[in-house]
């Protein structure tokens, strides 16, 4: 049996599904599932290369890859991606990792603009709107991101759209045969150091905080 979030994102999934349409600096932009055509599994992956240093995984996508990859997504009952159009063209992509019911906490990730030369402040402008989409439509308490603590770029675009900073996260590299992947370490005293660090940042719903 499906949980009320589960069966959401299955909706949204069952179709090609439209859920925020906008107007920025003159033209249209939009959200919408992420489709599985040739042509978005090649842009995600010139996207994933390009931005290699903003994931957790370090390696080289390919087309076959990607295409695995986005089926995992397709088929898992709680994650979903969004593309950005902007002006009839896909321009990036974000999208929700999953619903931790302990916390009332919805995980964002996947957050990238994949052509850096198009329409400035339009990631800010829409993460706000996506940001209230995601309250309005499972009413949850918090939302919650991880990022590199050397990102600053994405810290302060996630900072101007509401979020906080919670805590950090050492991290280790692990090596495998095509590149790494950063996992969380413990730190056994003050003069140990992490080798990279994720910073845990999260925005409250504030209606609901304030609702008695």
């Amino acid at each position: 049996m499906m949980s009320f979030f589960e069966e959401k994102i299955h909706n949204l999934k069952t179709n090609v599904h439209e859920i925020l349409k906008l107007e920025y600096l003159g033209k249209s932009v939009s959200l919408q599932t992420v489709d599985f055509s040739n042509e978005t599994i090649e842009l995600l992956t010139k996207w994933r290369n390009k931005n290699w240093d903003g994931f957790n995984t370090k390696f080289n996508a390919k087309f076959d890859t990607t295409k695995t990859w986005l089926e995992k997504i397709i088929f898992d009952k709680q994650q979903i991606l969004f593309l950005i159009i902007y002006d009839g063209e896909k321009i990036g992509n974000m999208g929700i990792a999953c619903y931790d019911e302990s916390d009332d906490c919805i995980w964002m990730e996947n957050f990238i603009k994949g052509k850096s030369n198009v329409a400035p402040g339009i990631m800010e402008y829409v993460e706000k709107f996506f940001l209230k989409w995601i309250f309005d439509e499972f009413n949850n308490s918090k939302i919650k991101f991880y990022v590199f603590s050397d990102n600053f770029k994405t810290i302060r675009l996630h900072e101007k759209c509401g979020f906080l900073t919670l805590g950090t996260i050492p991290l280790k590299r692990e090596f495998f045969k095509d590149g790494w992947k950063w996992i969380p370490t413990k730190l056994s005293s003050t003069e140990e150091y992490g080798e990279r660090y994720f910073l845990l940042m999260c925005k409250e719903n504030l209606e609901k905080r304030f609702t008695l």
